[in-house]
């Protein structure tokens, strides 16, 4: 086994203020060193994400973090990376971080659960987990009159009083040594970079005594008088115990000191995530608003600061039988307010790949400011114009990783509700309203809602789609992700969405809804002229109807665009005029083929008869095959044989030219391409409900077909 190279720990902070980062591109370099991350959120609201690579000797090199991801933080690693300017390794650059190109891991580190309800841990923390108090300045600084005993007063008097009661007595604080050691000699220049950061870190831990706190259960506080290079309140390790630097004295002293210790805790940031189409926070169109959390110390408010919510509890282990119920199953439960620090107070549920909790937030105990002058920011900091109130209720978080620092997300759980308007109050789920996952799969109604306790119901709803799906159809793409994408209609009338991920493949379904069983259903592209690609649906009595996508997996309430469809095979077969706008092929009962032309905004212009004798076809979009800048179209008569039109543009199409035969037991969904090469792509649904992917080929042709899925 390796060495280590230096204890594992990484860095949350708060700033101000950040600025692009630099390109890659230049000569490649490799470092090697242990992976630390490290997590800031400035005070305008922007989220930075900072990984760096710590040598055992030299400088700090901050990288990509998405280039790193899925590797353990504290793992040794060999990074090839591409040398970027000296403005990227910044600790305050948004998007700073050199580009990396190839990455070994040498040592994977070992990730353990921190859980504070394990006997060892809580028999430490009966008499409080030991900090060590340092008050020091930066070399130029005068004191500004904060001293060892000020901060060791705050940690007695507010800090270890919170923890405690937020987790039944089984986390405080005890101050364990206060120190002065005078100024730290060792920052440099008037900058403020990850190197600094760390070098005043471990600084503080060694006058203390306590070196390494990171990962070892104990912790160390230090404070300096404002450091003006450093636009941060609090900076601290991420892991299950370290350091903390107060940077200063901003707003409330004692709860930034609490909460730079929950990051000691291994906590992330309590955040909020409203404005989105669906309640639940899973679309990528959500704001997720930095601090917009108000009720507990791992956001921020303005008035009191509340217990710490059950999602943090959770992930310190601290979500006991008594106070919690796991539901898997439909389920009505009586919550007792959070505030009152006893009883049933929680209830978790899981949906897809999230975990919801939900908990009542009464006017009671450190909540009780709730009922008059608690304010937060529901956007996050970077739109807090005004600061807004946060109110008692039922309210939702959802959690997204179980990674070290995982963010809580507060929800807006009300605005899936039909009857929510904009003057309800953020956040909170009231009496008779009903919270929904994307998935359809659980659903949340608030019963009764008293000063004591509010009474929920959980219904949980088999999700699964009824098979075989009656319709598949492909989209050039719905989700943004510039590939196509599938949907699918099961015998319940559900429609599904399968994002595209690349190489013909697609990924887990999410449901939209049921009602489609009598819907023929279409993606024609863009059909209203917004840059998002949209469905189109024929209702059995002929109406057309318009479903505007968002750009990002969902769509916007229908509106009807045409009528008289019913005796029509439509096809979305893309801009057949050339004149910029997606048009509609369509064949009627007596096999006349009719272009009408988009004309955008959802409406049509005048049809055009281009073509006879498709009875016994079945027509499919299939993109520029040649690649001469027309859509052109592909058919399968009833022998089988598949056939290639060529675009001539203005609708019209060259004489066809047979490019297969044998196309018979399958049905086919055309119009998108799956494996980003710039050509169209062919899904086929054999009798056996296997789907298989057909990749297209310049001319018409297309690659043997390779099986992507069963149970269709």
């Amino acid at each position: 086994m390796r060495r280590r190279l230096i204890p594992f720990f990484a860095v949350a902070a708060v700033v101000l203020s950040g600025a692009p980062g630099a390109a890659a591109g230049e000569p490649a370099v490799t470092v090697e060193g242990e992976l630390q991350r490290l997590s800031i959120e400035m005070d305008d609201g922007a989220s930075v994400d900072l990984t760096v690579i710590v040598p055992e000797d030299g400088e700090a090199l901050r990288v990509q973090t998405d280039d790193m991801g899925g590797v353990p933080t504290g793992s040794v690693v060999a990074v090839e990376v591409a040398e970027a300017p000296a403005s990227s390794q910044d600790v305050l650059e948004a998007d700073g971080g050199a580009d990396v190109m190839d990455v070994d891991v040498l040592e994977a580190a070992e990730v353990a659960d921190l859980d504070l309800a394990d006997a060892g841990v809580a028999a430490a923390a009966s008499s409080g987990r030991p900090v060590s108090v340092v008050v020091g300045t930066i070399a130029g600084q005068a004191s500004d009159g904060v001293t060892a005993a000020t901060i060791a007063g705050d940690l007695t008097g507010s800090v270890s009083p919170y923890w405690s009661d937020s987790t039944a007595g089984a986390v405080s604080f005890a101050v364990a040594s206060q120190t002065a050691p005078g100024a730290y000699s060792g920052w440099g220049s008037s900058t403020c970079t990850t190197d600094q950061i760390l070098g005043i870190l471990r600084w503080s831990a060694d006058v203390a005594g306590v070196y390494p706190t990171a990962g070892q259960g104990r912790h160390s506080v230090l404070y300096t008088p404002r450091y003006a290079a450093c636009s941060f309140a609090g900076v601290a390790h991420v892991a299950d115990g370290g350091s903390a630097w107060i940077n200063g004295s901003s707003g409330t002293r004692w709860a930034t000191i609490a909460h730079e210790l929950g990051h000691t805790l291994t906590l992330g940031h309590s955040d909020s995530r409203p404005l989105c189409p669906r309640a639940d926070g899973t679309s990528t169109a959500c704001q997720n608003g930095a601090y917009g959390d108000a009720y507990d110390v791992m956001g921020t408010s303005s008035g009191g600061v509340g217990p710490l919510n059950g999602a943090h509890l959770d992930a310190l282990g601290l979500l006991s039988a008594s106070s919690t119920v796991v539901a898997t199953d439909s389920t009505t439960v009586r919550l007792a307010p959070v505030g009152s620090l006893s009883g049933l107070r929680f209830l978790r549920f899981s949906s897809g790949a999230a975990t919801y909790y939900v908990e009542y937030r009464g006017a009671v105990g450190r909540d009780a400011d709730l009922a008059s002058t608690r304010k937060g920011c529901p956007l996050g900091v970077t739109s807090c114009g005004t600061l807004a109130r946060y109110v008692p209720g039922v309210v939702v978080r959802r959690v997204d990783s179980a990674a070290m620092g995982a963010s809580s997300y507060l929800l807006d759980a009300a605005a899936g509700d039909p009857s929510h308007t904009s003057s309800d109050p953020w956040f909170v789920l009231t009496a008779g309203k009903t919270f929904t996952t994307v998935d359809m799969a659980v659903s949340l109604t608030v019963v009764t809602s008293t000063s004591g306790y509010a009474e929920v119901r959980l219904t949980t709803t088999d999700t699964s789609p009824r098979t075989p799906f009656s319709q598949v159809v492909a989209s050039p793409d719905f989700t943004g992700n510039r590939v196509g994408d599938l949907f699918a209609v099961d015998q319940s009338g559900r429609l599904y969405l399968y994002a595209g991920q690349g190489g013909g493949s697609v990924g887990l379904a999410r449901v939209f809804g049921t009602g489609w069983e009598d819907m023929r259903v279409f993606a024609p592209g863009d059909w209203n002229g917004d840059r998002r690609n949209d469905l189109v649906a024929a209702d059995d009595a002929g109406y057309l109807w318009l479903y505007p996508g968002d750009g990002r997996g969902g769509f916007s309430a229908r509106r009807q665009i045409g009528n008289g469809w019913s005796t029509y095979r439509i096809v979305p077969a893309g801009d057949v005029n050339g004149d910029g706008r997606a048009d509609l092929l369509a064949i009627d009962s007596a096999g006349r083929l009719w272009l009408y032309p988009g004309a955008g905004g959802g409406a049509f212009g005048r049809p055009l008869q281009v073509g006879n004798g498709w009875k016994g076809f079945e027509l499919y979009a299939a993109g520029d095959m040649n690649r001469d800048g027309r859509v052109d179209i592909l058919s399968i008569d009833s022998a089988g044989r598949l056939w290639y039109y060529a675009g001539r543009g203005g609708g019209y199409f060259s004489q066809r030219r047979q490019v297969g035969n044998g196309w018979t037991g399958y049905e086919f969904a055309s119009g998108a391409d799956l494996n980003s090469d710039g050509i169209n792509d062919l899904i086929g649904r054999d009798q056996s409900g296997r789907l298989w992917f057909y990749a297209g080929r310049v001319g018409g042709t297309f690659a043997m077909k390779i099986q992507i899925g069963s149970g269709w």
